[in-house]
């Protein structure tokens, strides 16, 4: 995921993702600002700055399942970044998709850049055991691990929908966890619908997200333009969110992998 050379600060006006977004939406989609609690979103992510006004009064659970603690400011700004996508209160400067909605973030990535393929296991029984509705992992590894493989299977079989990055080491095969046949595996794209040079394709994404130079918090009091798959894969979840929200609301079942990837599909592209 690569970071704009362009940086907001505080003086900046306040953005707010939803405002950016909604003439984008279908006409009868659900209006993301008002999304409440019913559904909850598991991040797979690095950990987040301590002390980020637009997170406070967020319905917000930080998890560590690193044996260690985070201090590098890239790691940190990765996943303060993602999480202001979602669930920013727009205290300050920014808010995000859903802000209303419960977001668990499992810190899976330890100080030196690395995810322990046990980390990432147990951050997914984590988010079975709390009954999450979304789980975004917006980053991948080349090598299938089979214990991860089989519990993605059995936690999606719960109608659990699962985003994945595809990866932006193209002409590399997209990585895992976005190739596992239960995975909505999330490519990026420009606004125009173009795919992003470096994003991987092979497989084919089962979707394209817009996510060149998207807005979010990199730490308290600076946002920053971020482009790649990982942008594409919170994003699609976030949205996903909403939709599947509209759904329960409905008393409605019938909502399934491809389903969501027609929704969204429709969010981006419609005319």
């Amino acid at each position: 995921m690569n970071t704009a050379k362009a940086e907001l600060s505080v003086s900046q006006p306040q953005i707010v993702y939803s405002e950016f977004f909604k003439n984008k939406m279908p006409f009868n989609s659900p209006v993301c600002c008002n999304l409440q609690a019913e559904v909850a979103i598991g991040l797979i992510d690095c950990g987040v700055h301590s002390d980020v006004q637009d997170f406070q009064g967020a319905n917000l659970i930080v998890k560590n399942f690193t044996s260690s603690i985070v201090t590098d400011d890239n790691l940190l700004s990765h996943g303060t970044y993602s999480v202001s996508l979602l669930v920013a209160q727009g205290n300050n400067l920014l808010s995000g998709l859903v802000p209303n909605t419960k977001l668990l973030m499992a810190q899976v990535i330890g100080q030196y850049g690395y995810a322990e393929e046990n980390s990432i296991y147990r951050a997914l029984k984590w988010f079975q055991s709390e009954q999450v509705d979304v789980i975004a992992i917006p980053f991948g590894a080349f090598q299938t691990n089979v214990d991860i493989d089989q519990l993605l299977s059995d936690i999606s079989a719960n109608n659990v929908l699962i985003f994945a990055a595809t990866g932006n080491q193209y002409p590399s095969s997209t990585l895992f966890p976005a190739n596992h046949p239960a995975v909505i595996a999330v490519g990026a794209c420009d606004h125009y619908g173009e795919i992003l040079p470096d994003c991987c394709r092979s497989p084919e994404p089962d979707l394209l997200f817009p996510s060149e130079n998207m807005l979010g918090l990199v730490n308290g009091d600076v946002i920053a333009g971020r482009s790649g798959t990982s942008v594409a894969c919170v994003l699609a979840a976030g949205m996903a969110a909403a939709h599947l929200l509209d759904w329960k609301r409905e008393s409605s079942n019938i909502f399934d992998r491809q389903g969501i990837i027609n929704a969204l599909q429709g969010v981006w592209f419609a005319a």
